[in-house]
């Protein structure tokens, strides 16, 4: 799965002192289409169809990233009649309506006729992330989506001498100290992400002695 552009401004917005305020639940709806990153796309309608609440397990290792994965069976109700191909799902914070936080392709589509209850078995929806995110930082994100609410914080600029997930060290002594660092607001790039910069100027405290290789 992906997250939409409404889900990746909230975790850019975490760096500008932004909480998530976790939904309580969320709800998993099917769709004929692509919602792509606007959320939007055509969810499947027949009589009877209703978004189901979907569970995540807690977050674990997945390669170099982080998964969350549905921990239940999920069982749609039965369509009476034909309703179209359901190749993607999108998951929301509300049964109707509401904000969608993440979108994905399914592996086999569902051709919805009648008679047919769609199922979607434990385990078949994950969402990985990867990138440059230490693990701390990814598991308060998932975690929102388990109903725990992830506070934003006032961002600083450290300097480091090596990869800090992998045994890299903070400079220390001689002057050294974090620098605050601001972000303008989170905006679409052509490419699809999204993205935020720095908006202003950043300058470390003059050195008094060696800190160290800045890498």
């Amino acid at each position: 799965m992906y997250a939409t552009n409404f889900f990746e401004t909230k975790i850019l917005n975490l760096a500008r002192s932004v909480n998530i305020t976790a939904p309580q639940k969320m709800y998993i709806g099917l769709f004929i289409n692509n919602p792509e990153d606007a959320g939007g796309g055509t969810e499947i309608s027949y009589t009877g169809y209703t978004r189901k609440e979907i569970k995540f397990d807690a977050p674990a290792t997945s390669g170099t990233g982080l998964e969350i994965k549905n921990s239940e069976l999920i069982t749609f109700s039965e369509s009476n009649s034909t309703a179209g191909t359901v190749s993607y799902i999108g998951i929301f914070d509300a049964v109707s309506g509401g904000n969608m936080w993440l979108y994905g392709q399914l592996g086999t589509s569902i051709d919805i006729q009648s008679g047919v209850s769609p199922v979607i078995r434990a385990g078949m929806i994950k969402f990985i992330m990867t990138g440059n995110l230490n693990t701390y930082y990814r598991t308060a994100i998932l975690n929102t989506l388990r109903g725990t609410g992830c506070p934003g914080f006032n961002a600083h600029l450290a300097l480091m001498g090596g990869n800090p997930d992998s045994g890299g060290t903070e400079f220390s002594g001689s002057a050294y100290s974090r620098v605050p660092i601001r972000f303008n607001a989170p905006s679409e790039q052509p490419n699809g992400n999204s993205q935020m910069s720095n908006s202003e100027l950043v300058v470390s405290p003059e050195a008094t002695g060696f800190w160290g290789n800045l890498t």
